[in-house]
């Protein structure tokens, strides 16, 4: 509550939005809407004038005023007001009016604005059972007389979207003195509704009150006619069976129930435990179903520890045990406590049968179905071997189509934190690795290798890492984007000098033995010209077709230094050097003559045939070595590299490439 001098909104410098002491204009609505609290009314009818506030906050302030303005503020400000509009809960300004009791507001918006008595809020009540809930007899009584009695001549004949009608609804909020009238013979001043009216599910006044733990009202429904009640019986049952033992369980009213069970010389009913309903269903798988566990825990707890003393292993009619119940409603919660161990403060069931368990999930829940997966994938593996815990869900996976790529996911993420664990382990089990890296693999062919190729870089293993990666990048079966991301990572290895390749394979004893070079030399290395192109030329495969953006810089790094420039920042587009076409040709030309295709090389190539071809027609002067080798910038005389005695046996041993390129089928 706010004193009467407190500022209930501010605008901000841009007056872009309302905040009540730091609360944003949204949490204001909120304020609002809590009709039965006192803000300062002046500063509420400036919000509504305000135009440059949001209609949304303006008329939720207007049905604010409704609530506990003047009559006078409501008619000055009318016109601000769209009386269409109803608040978060589908309250309009008319059902407001009745729930605060104020007739004079009711009367004045039926009369002087378009205003409606048709009106329902979010669950389904009207006028009527609004003025019920919010025990207002009078404006009922107006609300219900005939319009020829100067009324407004609506019909007791209301229900809600859940079947509750006048009589449930008085009970549902505890209006005693309501649900009197209401049940009272009209000659005796009553509206002469039945006391036994039901909901849409055959729930009569009795049965609402047990389930909403509603004590006081449910004596009076129960007391005799004699003694001042309403004569209904304690055993009334809806259209399932359940009666009111059930239903206080259903809700998980305890003391509710506690009475009822109470013996009568007590004050209590004297009902039993010992109830089923139309399909079989006693208190306990009823407290399954509807995932009430600490009622369950109190029903299966020893009459001596002051429980309810039933046993858990119970069956309904059709035969599904209280598992079968969990998994059926739904119910995540209740299962894991059910299968848990006692230890744990489950309730010590086994899965007999999880197949069972899992078809019944299929048509029903999807979480609960992969949670029993994964449930009996942990219990194998604690009781059998990771091994077995794999073959057991491979099958599942091909037995069951029921949400099966969320499910290899789960698995994936899985097999992935056990095969962490076996790699994290001094001495690798590698039987153990490959079995857990084939799993993976038959889920999302080249996962199980790219994780353990990770691993192992980050272990600074790279000969492990290099032999992972490359049955990625080689195997048609993974997907473009693994295949990419494998050669990525093969083209960084090779290229930082981690790996070395021998005629076209990994070098596994140079590799290893570089692993002993320290950083200072490694430095020194990525200044050598000959060291970086050949593992620039030794990596170009591992880009071969792909185009992501980070491919797209190295193939551009790597075409640099294959122009003899070692700062790969000063030329945009460089041309291959001589030596550079000669080394890329000798070492593809054995290994991988598709990489002929490359088309920096094919344009290298190409340019310097096209110089050669310059040179013999003596349409180009040739200079000296020595001048032309201070072209850095890789130009055309530079990147061949010839002196004035060289160009024929150049011409030569080009037209020679030149054949056996051709001779691989590849166009230039």
């Amino acid at each position: 509550m706010f004193a009467a001098n407190h500022s209930l909104f501010t605008h901000n410098a841009k007056n872009t939005h309302l905040s009540l002491n730091g609360i944003s204009g949204f949490e204001l609505v909120q304020l609002l809407e809590k009709h039965e609290v006192l803000y300062n009314l002046s500063e509420v009818e400036a919000i509504i004038s305000d135009p440059s506030i949001s209609q949304f906050i303006r008329y939720t302030a207007y049905l604010y005023l409704v609530a506990q303005g003047t009559l006078e503020s409501l008619r000055k400000l009318s016109s601000e007001m769209d009386f269409s509009y109803y608040n978060s809960a589908g309250l309009s300004a008319v059902l407001i009016a009745i729930r605060s009791g104020r007739s004079d507001v009711l009367s004045w918006l039926l009369e002087n604005t378009d205003s409606s008595l048709q009106a329902k809020d979010s669950q389904g009540r009207g006028a009527v059972l609004t003025a019920i809930a919010f025990n207002q007899p009078d404006i009922l009584e107006k609300l219900v007389k005939p319009q020829s009695e100067n009324g407004y001549g609506l019909s007791l004949d209301e229900s809600d979207i859940n079947g509750y009608g006048a009589v449930i609804t008085a009970v549902l909020h505890e209006r005693a003195e309501m649900l009197q009238r209401l049940t009272k013979s009209r000659r005796h001043g009553g509206y002469g509704l039945p006391i036994n009216a039901t909901d849409n599910y055959g729930n009569n006044a009795v049965l609402i009150a047990a389930a909403k733990g509603r004590q006081a009202i449910l004596r009076e429904l129960t007391k005799s006619k004699k003694k001042g009640g309403f004569g209904l019986s304690i055993k009334a049952k809806n259209h399932t069976g359940n009666d009111t033992v059930l239903i206080s369980v259903a809700n998980g009213q305890m003391a509710t129930l506690t009475n009822l069970l109470k013996k009568k010389k007590q004050g209590g009913y004297g009902r039993k435990l010992q109830v089923k309903n139309n399909h079989g269903s006693c208190p306990v798988l009823t407290a399954i179903g509807n995932g009430q566990i600490e009622m369950l825990r109190w029903l299966v707890k020893t009459r001596t520890e002051g429980g309810g003393g039933l046993s858990l292993p119970v069956q309904n009619n059709r035969g599904y045990d209280a598992l079968q119940i969990a998994v059926i409603n739904d119910q995540l919660d209740m299962l894991r406590l059910l299968l848990s161990d006692k230890s744990e403060n489950g309730f010590g069931l086994i899965a007999n049968d999880i197949r069972i368990l899992l078809q019944i999930a299929a048509e029903t829940s999807e979480r609960i179905y992969l949670w029993l997966v994964m449930y009996e994938f942990e219990q194998r593996t604690k009781a059998h071997s990771s091994h077995d815990a794999i073959a057991w869900a491979s099958v599942i996976l091909n037995d069951f189509e029921f949400c099966r790529e969320k499910l290899k996911s789960m698995l994936i993420a899985r097999y992935r934190e056990i095969l962490q664990g076996h790699l994290d382990q001094p001495a690798h089990n590698k039987p153990e690795i490959h079995m857990l890296t084939d799993a993976v693999e038959k889920l999302s062919a080249g996962d199980g290798r790219l994780y353990c190729a990770s691993h192992f870089i980050e272990y600074s293993d790279f000969t492990a890492a290099f032999e992972y990666y490359h049955s990625v990048f080689a195997d048609p079966i993974c997907a473009a984007e693994k295949r990419e991301q494998a050669g990525i990572e093969l083209t960084n290895m090779i290229y930082n000098g981690y790996i070395v390749i021998s005629d076209g394979k990994l070098d596994i004893s140079k590799s290893k033995a570089r692993m002993q070079i320290k950083e200072p030399e490694r430095r020194q290395e990525g200044k050598n010209l000959e060291i970086m192109r050949q593992r620039v030329i030794w990596a170009y495969e591992f880009l071969h077709n792909n185009s992501s953006a980070f491919a797209n810089s190295m193939r551009n790094r790597f075409n640099i230094i294959l122009s003899d420039i070692l700062d790969t920042t000063c030329v945009s587009e460089p041309d291959w050097s001589a030596d550079s076409v000669r080394q890329f040709y000798e070492y593809y030309s054995r290994h991988n003559a598709a990489m002929l295709t490359e088309a920096a090389f094919k344009r290298a190539f190409q340019n310097m045939t096209k110089l050669l071809e310059a040179q013999q027609t003596g349409s180009l002067s040739i200079k000296s070595a020595d001048s032309t080798r201070q072209n850095t910038a890789g130009s055309t005389w530079g990147l061949f590299g010839q002196t004035k005695d060289e160009p024929r046996i150049q011409d030569s041993l080009l037209q020679g490439t030149a054949s056996k390129i051709q001779g691989t089928g590849c166009t230039l």
